[in-house]
């Protein structure tokens, strides 16, 4: 089933039409092109040829292990959904129940992705051919790789790759105009159609969450509009920034995990270094193919609305030391323990508290621990664990 996985058309514009033949524009599509440009292009095509199109074709064939030790095959799950997808019958049913196929399809893939184990460095399908493991990045480009080359058989609008802060996940757009916030690491597909604005910049797609949940915790997700670019200039992020982990420089996020995590991703990078053959100065030569790739993502997230989202991240430990040394707001929720701990994992939306600004507070405090549960890939059971300590100290 090779041709099944070939590469679609690359253009996510809006449309009310699926398979418009548009010419995929150079790299944020200037008029001249300088020499660095140009060899940043071919240096990205090369890269996702080698690195993501024929691996990908290989992967979904391989037989992949889940976490809990069970075995599948992607492209059997795939093109089984694609048979039906091909059936008269499919085709005589409304519209929203097509949709409703269309969801079922991209949540198996979803669910599948989900399943195998997390590993920093398995950046790319060949990685995973490698490791049988997938990173976030990875995860989102090989959902939204698989879903556009299946685009002209599911009929699925459009398929976005989106770079919340510290992540990466994609946007779906359903038949039917629905708009789906899908997080193929995390294993989360949820409707956003009522919950999100949408803008196009330039070169971006900026979607934004206009109240964030326990499953949709990021409130800006920006996209580079063409797939190609957006996976090229994560992949190419990802290889220069592992140099400096494999050196002991973590970034921001890395940083914030657990010392004996960090030992295991510096070795994780390490082992990527030698398997690439990487030199510092072919490290450099990646950072500046994702700087050109990611020119206009890049410019956006230097911006105060994208920069709150990194504040979030930063507040989490900052509000619980707030919360843990109010003595009115731990006088008050001492004996309502249990309708906190819903609270805070999203079982319930609502926490009355007399104080205002208190409150406020509390629902900061959810909102950060939420995003960085997403971030960090925490599972249900890890994060509910970490909620139980926290109140245990109450």
């Amino acid at each position: 089933m090779k041709d099944t996985f070939e590469e679609q058309n690359d253009n996510n514009q809006f449309s009310e039409e699926t398979n418009i033949e548009v010419e995929n524009p150079p790299l944020n599509g200037p008029a001249q092109i300088d020499a660095q440009q140009e060899s940043a292009e071919m240096m990205a095509e090369e890269v996702y040829e080698n690195d993501f199109k024929k691996p990908l074709a290989e992967m979904m064939n391989a037989e992949l292990s889940t976490k809990e030790g069970g075995k599948f095959v992607l492209s059997d799950i795939v093109n089984k959904q694609l048979d039906e997808f091909q059936t008269p019958e499919f085709s005589e049913l409304p519209l929203e129940e097509q949709a409703k196929q269309q969801k079922q399809f991209c949540q198996t893939v979803i669910d599948k992705i989900s399943s195998l184990p997390g590993d920093a460095w398995s950046i790319s399908p060949k990685q995973t051919l490698r490791t049988g493991a997938m990173n976030c990045s990875n995860a989102a480009s090989v959902f939204g790789m698989t879903m556009k080359n299946t685009q002209a058989i599911s009929g699925i609008r459009r398929i976005d790759y989106v770079s919340p802060y510290g992540h990466a996940m994609n946007i779906v757009q359903l038949l039917d105009g629905s708009l789906w916030y899908a997080d193929p690491r995390n294993g989360v597909f949820e409707d956003i159609t009522d919950n999100v604005e949408v803008e196009e910049q330039n070169n971006l797609n900026v979607y934004r969450i206009k109240k964030p949940t326990d499953k949709t915790s990021f409130h800006i997700l920006p996209g580079v509009k063409y797939l190609q670019d957006a996976v090229v200039r994560a992949y190419a992020g990802n290889v220069a920034e592992s140099s400096n982990t494999a050196r002991g420089e973590f970034d921001e996020v890395l940083e914030t995990f657990p010392e004996e995590r960090k030992k295991e991703i510096r070795e994780g990078a390490r082992t990527l270094k030698e398997e690439l053959m990487l030199s510092d100065e072919k490290a450099s030569e990646y950072k500046t193919l994702a700087e050109i790739v990611g020119k206009s993502l890049d410019e956006f997230q230097k911006t105060d609305e994208f920069l709150n989202e990194k504040r979030r991240w930063e507040s989490a430990t900052k509000l619980n030391d707030i919360i843990m040394n109010n003595q009115e707001l731990l006088k008050e929720i001492t004996d309502r323990k249990s309708e906190l701990r819903d609270f805070l994992i999203g079982n319930i939306d609502d926490f009355d508290i007399i104080d205002e600004i208190t409150k406020k507070l509390l629902y900061q405090f959810r909102d950060s621990i939420h995003m960085q549960k997403s971030v960090l890939h925490k599972s249900d059971s890890e994060f509910e664990q970490e909620i139980n300590v926290l109140l245990e100290k109450i």
